[in-house]
């Protein structure tokens, strides 16, 4: 089994957070391991300053950074072989980043979770984070941009909320 995860969603929802809880329950179980992708550190330093200027992103300047994402997982995948469970934090907010990376990620069956998290909170959130290019003056552009996963209609979509707990999606993702 190969297996890529993305943790898709706006900035301060939790992305990398719940990435890392996710490789850790991986990481437990028998015959398993995986490889954890920071989809930011694949941002373009152009594409940091930008952001860090409160610029949101256009369409043009994510694609070679959903190219550099796909590159990496599948690399991930080949290197680290079979019962690889190669996760992503990346936002893929539109249906076509998502199908993008899709078409872009072989060799592995690639699965979206979508953390839905409320306005207020990622506004909480952002406020508090430090160190990060990304903050609370993107965050209109980034609910804007937010095409909400449907299931009935992508494949492969997990929804979770801050009450949705992390066990219970790997549990989703892996039995």
């Amino acid at each position: 089994m190969k297996l890529a995860v993305i943790a898709m969603g706006v900035s301060g929802c939790g992305k990398s957070t719940f990435a890392k809880k996710l490789a850790s329950i991986v990481d437990q179980r028998e015959g398993l391991r995986s490889v954890f992708i920071e989809g930011d550190d694949l941002h373009s330093d152009t594409s940091k300053r930008s952001m860090a200027q409160g610029i949101p992103l256009t369409d043009a300047d994510r694609e070679p950074w959903f190219k550099r994402i796909a590159a990496s997982v599948v690399e991930s995948a080949v290197v680290e072989g079979d019962n690889t469970v190669v996760i992503v934090a990346c936002s893929a907010l539109k249906r076509k980043y998502r199908d993008t990376l899709r078409d872009s990620i072989s060799g592995c069956e690639v699965h979206f979770v979508y953390l839905k998290v409320e306005r207020d909170v990622l506004v909480t959130r952002l406020q508090n984070r430090e160190g990060h290019f990304a903050g609370v003056s993107l965050l209109q552009s980034q609910l804007d941009t937010l095409e909400e996963p449907v299931p009935s209609i992508e494949r492969n979509i997990v929804t979770a909320t801050d009450a949705t707990s992390v066990d219970d999606v790997a549990a989703q993702l892996l039995d």
